[in-house]
């Protein structure tokens, strides 16, 4: 009888122990490495298999769903998420270089080489930087977007030790690929002119996240500023 009531404990406990483990709001940490300071959040058992996610271009740690989060977790991975330099809460342990992103897309539109304050390498290097100061030898790697072209170059530089890549919504630059979508730009300013209409209609009762938004978007596009440039001279081609 008791080793029934030991077995029925253990099965209905389960549930709630695997809740525990896999708990998004775990504090976000950070590793401090050459160039920058690495904000992240491991979710899961150290000793469970890694799992590292590489947001896209301007994301956060915080953009992936914590509903995926917990069902990697569920699945047996300890699940780390990071903000990529110039993202979130990582930030620089030195003054980062400016870059000119209208000059730069004209020397790319000329055909000439453009210049950028640091790489796709660079971010990828980052992503290794982290694994090393979490002591994890072995990963298997998530990108999405631009994540997935630096989870591309993160297995170019250490085949060795990531285990599978899998990529989500990106692209290697390779020859022959599809071209980006034709009306991309007009939809975007189709969308931005509705935003603001909306937000001008509603200016009363959203003024102030309103306010708050556009400091934030102001910060973000200075980070992008230097990003773009970037993704344009590193862009994986094999």
């Amino acid at each position: 009888m008791r080793v029934l009531l030991l077995l029925a404990a253990l099965l209905f406990g389960l549930p709630s122990f695997a809740a525990s483990r896999c708990d998004v709001n775990v504090p976000t940490q950070t590793v401090d490495l050459a160039q920058v300071s690495i904000a992240y959040q491991s979710i899961g058992r150290a000793s469970d298999p890694a799992l590292l996610l590489v947001m896209g271009l301007g994301g956060q740690l915080i953009h992936w769903p914590d509903e995926v989060v917990v069902a990697l977790c569920q699945q047996g991975f300890r699940v780390i998420r990071y903000d990529n330099r110039d993202v979130g809460l990582s930030t620089w342990r030195q003054a980062p270089a400016s870059a000119n992103l209208t000059f730069e897309v004209l020397r790319y539109k000329l055909g000439l080489p453009v210049a950028a304050p640091y790489t796709l390498t660079d971010m990828a290097d980052d992503a290794l930087g982290l694994m090393d100061a979490l002591q994890v030898r072995q990963f298997h790697v998530l990108g999405a977007s631009m994540g997935g072209m630096i989870a591309q170059h993160l297995a170019a530089m250490a085949p060795q030790r990531v285990e599978s890549l899998t990529l989500i919504m990106t692209s290697s630059g390779a020859e022959g690929l599809p071209a980006r979508m034709r009306h991309w730009c007009s939809c975007c300013r189709g969308a931005a002119r509705l935003i603001v209409r909306w937000r001008w209609n509603s200016r009363r009762i959203c003024l102030r996240h309103w306010a708050a938004r556009m400091c934030r978007m102001i910060a973000r596009h200075c980070c992008i500023r230097r990003r773009c440039p970037m993704t344009v001279r590193s862009t994986p081609k094999a």
